[in-house]
C-alpha cells in the first residue's frame, strides 16, 4: 500500500522527505 502511494505521489514524497 505504502508502495503504491509513493509511486502514485512522488514528487509529494520527495518534498516532504526532502523537507524532513
Amino acid at each position: 500500500m505504502l508502495t503504491n502511494n509513493l509511486k502514485r505521489q512522488s514528487p509529494t514524497i520527495a518534498i516532504i522527505g526532502g523537507g524532513l
